[in-house]
């Protein structure tokens, strides 16, 4: 069975959010989800409570609370996909799971917080990963699940694509930086000349 998973903090998840990971539960049989999260029982119940409200058992449902760092890295091995909140994308969650060589698929909105998902992901090239609608998020998340050798290939592809992408170009991120602020000094200077 193919293991979805969110390790981001549970405040980014809404319902609409657990609306649609139910979908992609739906769409892709026998699959499960791994959240964790605080797992205080109330949370469980409630998470439980509101996957059966959209058809799927408890039992495709795991709750794991959060873990020191090294425990949550060896995490990533037990997932095969994970599901990116939103409006609210993961950020460092995001990270970790690329360079744990999971897939995230994400769902890009119009502001800042909802676009890191997919700014990761073309810095990647991994743009047949990002979907525009909370449909295409449940499609991408399917059709990704469906195809093992794919995502086999992804999956040991992602620490390497990640390494040579401008994500972790630290050189060139100082480079534009500095650029930025001699552009910002130089307008400065040419304003008070004014």
């Amino acid at each position: 069975f193919v293991t979805f998973g969110s390790f981001n903090l549970f405040a980014k998840i809404n319902a609409r959010v657990l609306a649609a990971w139910a979908e992609v539960l739906q769409a892709v049989p026998k699959s499960r989800l791994l959240i964790v999260a605080d797992a205080a029982p109330s949370l469980t119940e409630y998470l439980r409570r509101s996957f059966s409200e959209h058809g799927i058992d408890a039992d495709r449902l795991v709750v794991v609370e959060r873990r020191p760092r090294d425990e949550y890295l060896e995490l990533f091995g037990q997932v095969d996909i994970a599901l990116d909140p939103f409006p609210f994308n993961g950020h460092t969650t995001t990270c970790d799971a690329l360079w744990q060589g999971v897939p995230v698929v994400t769902l890009a909105g119009s502001t800042y917080v909802s676009r890191f998902g997919s700014v990761a992901h073309v810095n990647m090239d991994l743009e047949s990963l990002v979907a525009r609608t909370p449909q295409q998020y449940v499609q991408v998340a399917a059709r990704l699940a469906a195809d093992l050798e794919q995502l086999a290939e992804l999956r040991a592809s992602l620490r390497r694509r990640m390494a040579a992408s401008p994500l972790l170009d630290f050189a060139g991120f100082a480079r534009h930086l500095e650029a930025a602020y001699r552009t910002m000094w130089i307008d400065w200077c040419t304003a008070r000349e004014a």
